[in-house]
């Protein structure tokens, strides 16, 4: 088994567990059962749990950021609700986080996601205090649409979402 192969078992593994278990009870051991891999291909791979969360994230992140190209949407409307559209494509592992009480995990992985596209798309640099600031509360921002998108089990389509938030942000 290649190591992709490997490590997207694992992520699957887990997120079964998680739609039947508690995220605190399940242990490394019920991943790799579960995966049909060994503890060592486990920790060859992941440090932890939420290691495979982290990095399952990180590289759909990765994929997005390599893929989707500000420059090809009309406005940034249509980048935004792009945005939108592939964090809810992302609802399944969303729901299991939230059931396990674990999605404050989802932070530190916007965070860095929203570095990353404020960097390629933007110009900014995250090493200036200015702009970590501003990156951190547009974030946080995100973070609690997301989480109350998610607790209405998404059901306000992406392009009303972006047309109450610009609606909000304009200044009277």
């Amino acid at each position: 088994m290649s190591a992709d192969s490997t490590k997207e078992c694992i992520y699957t593994a887990l997120i079964l567990l998680m739609e039947q278990h508690s995220y605190d009870k399940i242990t490394v051991t019920d991943i790799t059962k579960k995966a049909g891999v060994s503890r060592m291909s486990f920790y060859r791979h992941f440090d932890s749990k939420d290691d495979v969360i982290f990095k399952a994230a990180e590289e759909r992140l990765r994929e997005l950021n390599e893929k989707d190209d500000i420059n090809v949407y009309k406005n940034s409307d249509e980048f935004e609700k792009r945005y939108l559209l592939n964090i809810k494509d992302c609802r399944t592992l969303l729901k299991s986080l939230d059931r396990a009480g674990k999605i404050d995990l989802l932070f530190p992985i916007l965070l860095k996601g929203n570095t990353m596209l404020a960097k390629k798309h933007m110009g900014l640099e995250s090493d200036s205090e200015e702009a970590r600031l501003a990156i951190v509360y547009h974030t946080g921002g995100i973070f609690q649409l997301i989480k109350e998108w998610l607790h209405n089990d998404f059901k306000a389509p992406p392009d009303e979402v972006v047309k109450t938030i610009k609606k909000m942000c304009k200044p009277e």
